[in-house]
């Protein structure tokens, strides 16, 4: 047999929207913070990348040493 909300226990359907509406929240609450994450790590990355033109345009690295920490940063 298939259940159906209230008829086999004593919740009410308030009971059981209620409970609908948490896990909704925290469905939402998990994508949101997987977004978060992906996006934080391409904005390290561009970061690096940021910093390592700076440090060539400042004469602070030679060319060899920025092609060669760029090639890292990308992999």
């Amino acid at each position: 047999m298939m259940h159906h909300m209230g008829y086999y226990d004593n919740f009410s359907s308030t009971t059981y929207l209620f409970s609908v509406g948490i896990l909704v929240l925290a469905y939402i609450g998990i994508i949101v913070s997987l977004l978060m994450l992906f996006s934080q790590q391409t904005t390290k990355t561009s970061n690096a990348l940021e910093i390592l033109n700076e440090r060539l345009s400042k004469g602070e690295i030679s060319l060899e040493e920025y092609r060669e920490i760029k090639r890292t940063i990308n992999q």
